[in-house]
């Protein structure tokens, strides 16, 4: 029994990635004869019509929200029946940049010691964290993600892997959130909000070096650091 999965998408974007999916998985049956596109169309618009009653009118999520739905279904003749006792959906409310952003500055504020932090570098004489600048010379489309983003390797000046950089659209402009893994030093999260449209990035690796080298550093633990590398590489389309 075939089972159609979305994998992780954003909510605006779940009944484009229905279709599309099923007609992928179809395409053999489209072929010989045996279903045609309209079948499918109808197959996928009925399980679309469901997945908007409960993720719109049930569950109120915004478009911005990310959604993971799997289905098991069968073809029986010239329609798909969809065995609904197998439907799960998962949601994951979106949290919107500007309450992430002051939640980091104030755990940053709350680490800081009155008088102290700024001072510390130049009184212990500790060395400076590299910069993303410093890092990276060069990106490089791996392909799109199963949400509608971009993931691009990062490469230093030698040409060596040291990150991932995921673009995706926030509300019409891109974000670009990579992770850096330098040779020596800890590793980096650089976030950076852009006033180009996703679409802009496809064709122009500058646009993503640019945004890593401009936007704002934080360390991270190399657990972290692979964690986030392994799931950005999950989230590949095949």
């Amino acid at each position: 029994m075939p089972e159609l999965s979305t994998g992780l998408v954003i909510a605006g974007a779940y009944a484009d990635k229905v279709r599309r999916t099923l007609f992928a998985q179809l395409k053999d049956s489209i072929k010989a004869g045996t279903l045609s596109a309209q079948d499918v169309a109808r197959g996928a618009a009925e399980l679309n019509r469901l997945l908007f009653e409960i993720l719109v009118n049930k569950l109120g999520l915004d478009k911005g929200d990310v959604v993971r739905v799997r289905i098991a279904y069968d073809v029986q003749g010239s329609s798909i029946v969809w065995h609904l006792n197998t439907l799960r959906v998962e949601a994951f409310r979106r949290i919107p940049d500007e309450d992430v952003e002051a939640k980091v500055r104030e755990a940053l504020e709350a680490q800081k010691a009155p008088g102290e932090a700024a001072e510390a570098p130049a009184e212990t004489g500790a060395a400076e964290a590299p910069s993303p600048s410093s890092l990276v010379a060069s990106a490089e489309l791996l392909g799109r993600t199963v949400d509608g983003g971009l993931l691009y390797t990062l490469k230093s000046g030698s040409g060596e892997n040291v990150g991932l950089a995921l673009v995706e659209d926030r509300a019409g402009a891109a974000v670009v959130d990579a992770v850096i893994v330098p040779g020596e030093g800890s590793p980096l999260r650089v976030y950076s909000k852009t006033d180009e449209p996703l679409e802009a990035f496809e064709d122009r690796p500058e646009l993503v070096v640019e945004a890593v080298r401009t936007g704002r550093p934080a360390e991270l633990d190399k657990e972290t650091a692979q964690n986030l590398l392994k799931e950005r590489m999950s989230k590949l389309s095949s």
